[in-house]
């Protein structure tokens, strides 16, 4: 379960990462987005950080539960950030894979860097 939660936290970290436009760059060389974007990316992305959060403290109870998160949820963001800097296309076929970010905002035709 702790794969899982911090797969869904990775996903969150992505979404809002993809707001950035130093990490968005990496996806789309030349997309910039729209006020109605940033704001839709931003409440995906801490809302699958809720959905971790939510689901560590009901497996854990909240003191424990919470710890966890946050321990999972910077191990995450480490991982984030290590896709973006050394597997850009990996980083760019998950978010047009797996992200419901790039499905909503119809951001599914990014270039893959080469």
């Amino acid at each position: 379960m702790i794969v899982l939660i911090t797969v869904v936290s990775f996903i969150g970290w992505l979404h809002i990462a993809m707001v950035n436009r130093k990490h968005r760059a990496v996806v789309y060389p030349d997309k910039d987005i729209s006020g109605f974007e940033f704001w839709g990316l931003q409440a995906i992305g801490w809302g699958y950080h809720a959905a971790a959060l939510i689901y560590c403290v009901t497996q854990w109870q909240s003191e424990i539960g919470a710890v966890v998160w946050v321990g999972i949820w910077q191990i995450a963001a480490v991982l984030m950030s290590g896709a973006f800097t050394y597997a850009p296309v990996v980083t760019a076929t998950v978010w047009r894979r797996v992200c419901l970010g790039a499905a909503l905002f119809n951001l599914q035709r990014a270039k893959v860097p080469t």
